[in-house]
């Protein structure tokens, strides 16, 4: 797919006009138009591939709800490219969907990550309405590494502060099988190669590991609505954790099993339809939720 790759962090881009079908549960997909704006540069703060993001959007209408994207891979790898059948889910639904790269280790270490992430929500909580978005209805999701890091920015108030906003202006949250909410905990968990892996992107110190668990922060204040979905064969507690500490504070947490999936099964089948255009439980549940919270 071409891209143009822009020299200011404002809404300049390739736009691509394609087809999303609907895919409701139980229907045949019905195809509707959608428009694509690739690479948008979201932020000074790292190199120009990595400080982008793309948007797909219905190409009708205003004051879409948005969901913003976070890929996974380890915080060492992935692309913004990784979204399977997202695009035509959410467009296909009524929904804009943005999905972003972000700094990445070992060349970066915590914090830059979140800050990539919250730099990004501030983008589109202050350019939705250029790409037919609603800048009240922004829902954060995320897959493994980037489940840690919508998790991250929605409890931890500092890094939506620095572009003087607050959780607030997120409406929903909805980490795909993380597991890494509180690091610490982790620690005796880890295989060697998970250990290495968190050297290279927390360092040793588990003063830093405690920053960056979003467990720590679930005393903040209008924290989002939680929707944490889990892969059946990751026999952690963390998530439970996790939204057990989120509603002892007075927020809104739920664990969602998704039966018969392991790790990348949870990313892969998001929005996924079948034969027929049926969408699977995870995927039904995950947009019943949606529609609640937005």
């Amino acid at each position: 797919m071409l891209s143009n790759l822009i020299t200011k962090p404002m809404l300049l881009f390739t736009l691509f006009v394609g087809i999303s079908p609907v895919v409701a549960a139980g229907d045949a997909p019905q195809m509707v138009p959608k428009l694509i704006y690739n690479n948008i540069r979201y932020t000074y703060s790292g190199p120009d591939k990595q400080n982008v993001l793309d948007v797909y959007a219905p190409a009708t209408g205003n004051n879409h709800p948005i969901v913003l994207y976070v890929h996974g891979g380890g915080w060492l790898g992935g692309t913004k490219a990784q979204l399977e059948s997202k695009p035509d889910f959410f467009v296909g639904n009524d929904y804009v969907l943005v999905s972003i790269n972000y700094r990445l280790s070992p060349e970066f270490k915590h914090p830059a990550h979140v800050q990539d992430v919250a730099s990004a929500i501030a983008w589109v909580y202050n350019n939705a309405a250029q790409f037919g978005g609603d800048p009240e209805r922004i829902a954060i999701s995320g897959h493994s590494a980037g489940a840690h890091l919508a998790a991250l920015a929605a409890t931890d108030p500092r890094y939506l502060a620095v572009h003087g906003l607050t959780p607030s202006v997120l409406k929903a949250v909805i980490p795909l099988d993380g597991g890494d909410f509180d690091l610490p905990a982790r620690y005796n968990f880890l295989t060697d190669d998970g250990l290495q892996n968190f050297k290279l992107v927390f360092g040793m110190k588990f003063s830093v590991w405690n920053h960056a668990s979003p467990i720590n922060y679930v005393e903040t204040p209008n924290i989002a609505p939680f929707f944490l979905v889990k892969a059946e064969f990751r026999d952690d507690t963390q998530d439970e954790d996790f939204a057990q500490a989120l509603m002892d504070n007075g927020h809104q947490a739920e664990v969602y099993t998704a039966l018969g999936k392991g790790h990348p099964d949870v990313n892969h089948d998001l929005g996924k339809p079948g034969i027929y255009g049926e969408l699977d439980a995870m995927s039904e549940a995950i947009l019943e939720f949606l529609q609640t919270q937005l």
